[in-house]
């Protein structure tokens, strides 16, 4: 199970110790193509602003040493830290410093793969990027995450079809050098149809992770629920990229992991009148999809705002359930599965 998390320390710690959590995403980035070609932080409360060398060299970065402690203590435990990439960012003028604005495409061809090696420079293992830039890295010197997941368009096409596809090589080929594992994945909303060269982008990934909620053309609560659509078109798309001239991931003929992405507080139940977020509908509902046995390339379930989840006020026991609910649901169906092979055998 994954989770996304406030980048609070407690909601981190308190995410980790769970046993049914495995990777933590941190909403961090807001774009990669800020000025000087730095990356601009999401506005968030958690890091503690600018370092002074940040702000003499990209004021867009934030020092988050204060979580630091706190990321090194959950990999200690085996869980994967992945930084979210937003693709929006603030308005950088004076009079509208708080502003959010939609930016989803890289400015030039060359942009992808620097873009790519800056990320890795400033997150990924010191010895995958060819840039000395420790000074400026936001958890310090020492401390590198698991990954990164793409939250903008991965469909827009700047300089020809392979806009996102070189990005994504480049990342993999410099993290092929540390020797760890190293994620790169995805979160897109469920509406479909899906651009075919979105999929074949989506194809190259190790998970995507398809946002069940808020929509009701689509919601995991209605009847335009559509992961199976989902899983047979990541599917197909991973099969037609491993025959064609872009990079695989390796995955083929599956693909990459889907995760089903669902709210671990049910604030939008009140907001809409549906069920999205009530932990027994959700355990409920994800133990059917996972015991259905038609999605093989389904990787498990994503949980928005975890941390909000269990730890802030009146979501805080509600989250907790959602978390304990999905994790009943997985457990009985694997349980459920080694009893179905332990009859086969008998038969």
């Amino acid at each position: 199970m994954q989770s996304s998390a406030s980048n609070n320390q407690t909601d981190l710690r308190l995410l980790c110790a769970n046993p049914a959590v495995n990777i933590i995403t941190l909403p961090l980035i807001a774009t990669l193509n800020g000025p000087n070609r730095f990356l601009i932080f999401a506005n968030t409360t958690d890091c503690l602003g600018p370092s002074a060398a940040q702000l003499a060299d990209a004021p867009n970065l934030c020092d988050c040493s204060n979580l630091a402690e706190t990321i090194t203590y959950c990999q200690s435990l085996g869980k994967k830290i992945i930084i979210g990439i937003t693709g929006a960012t603030r308005d950088l003028s004076p009079t509208n410093s708080s502003t959010i604005t939609a930016r989803t495409a890289f400015n030039s061809f060359t942009q992808r793969p620097f873009s790519a090696v800056m990320l890795l420079s400033l997150f990924g293992p010191p010895s995958s990027s060819p840039w000395q830039l420790t000074h400026l890295r936001p958890f310090g010197p020492n401390i590198s995450v698991d990954g990164f997941d793409l939250g903008f368009d991965l469909g827009i096409t700047v300089h020809g079809s392979r806009t996102y596809a070189d990005f994504i090589a480049t990342l993999r080929d410099y993290t092929a050098q540390s020797g760890r594992d190293f994620y790169i994945s995805a979160t897109r909303p469920c509406r479909r149809p899906v651009s075919p060269q979105t999929l074949a982008t989506l194809s190259l990934l190790d998970l995507v992770t398809v946002k069940f909620f808020d929509d009701p053309a689509c919601s995991i609560t209605g009847p335009g629920f559509n992961i199976w659509d989902w899983s047979n078109d990541l599917r197909l798309s991973a099969n037609s990229t491993a025959n064609s001239s872009l990079p695989s991931n390796g995955t083929a003929p599956l693909g990459p992991k889907l995760f089903t992405a669902a709210l671990a507080w049910p604030i939008a139940a009140a907001a809409n009148g549906t069920r999205e977020g009530d932990p027994e509908y959700l355990g409920q509902s994800i133990g059917q999809i996972w015991g259905s046995g038609r999605l093989r390339n389904l990787g498990g379930v994503a949980l928005v705002e975890g941390g909000r989840g269990v730890t802030g006020g009146t979501w805080r026991e509600v989250g907790r359930r959602s978390i304990g609910e999905v994790d009943a649901a997985l457990e009985e169906n694997q349980r459920e599965r080694e009893r179905e092979r332990v009859r086969v055998g008998r038969s």
